[in-house]
C-alpha cells in the first residue's frame, strides 16, 4: 500500500469490536497507526480526484516545508474558496486493519 493510493480496508474498532468496510487514501503510515482520508462516502470520481490532489499536495509539501498550508487550506487555495470537500481525517490501528484491495 502506498501513499495516496485509494485502498479498501476492513477495520475493527478496538473498544467495541465493531467491524466496518472503508475506502481510504492513506496519508501517513507510522506503526502502530495509519492516518488516512476516509473517502467511503464519496463517488469513485471524487475519490480519484482527491487522491490525485493529495499526491500533488505531497509534492508541494516536500518543496515548501517552511511555509506550509494544511491540506484543507491548500485545497481552498488550489480549488477555490467554494470547494466543498467535507474531509474526514481518521487514524486506523494497523493491527485492526485488513487490507482488502
Amino acid at each position: 500500500m502506498s501513499k495516496s493510493e485509494i485502498t479498501s480496508v476492513r477495520y475493527t474498532k478496538k473498544d467495541t469490536g465493531e467491524v466496518t468496510d472503508r475506502v481510504i487514501i492513506p496519508t501517513f503510515v507510522p506503526l502502530p497507526n495509519m492516518k488516512a482520508l476516509d473517502v467511503t462516502d464519496l463517488t469513485p470520481e471524487v475519490r480519484t480526484q482527491l487522491a490525485t490532489l493529495y499526491e500533488e499536495y505531497t509534492e508541494y509539501y516536500e518543496t515548501a516545508a517552511k511555509n506550509l498550508f494544511s491540506f484543507e487550506d491548500w485545497l481552498s487555495h488550489t480549488q477555490g474558496e467554494d470547494a466543498q470537500f467535507q474531509l474526514k481525517w481518521r487514524t486506523f490501528v494497523l493491527e485492526n486493519t485488513e487490507i482488502l484491495g
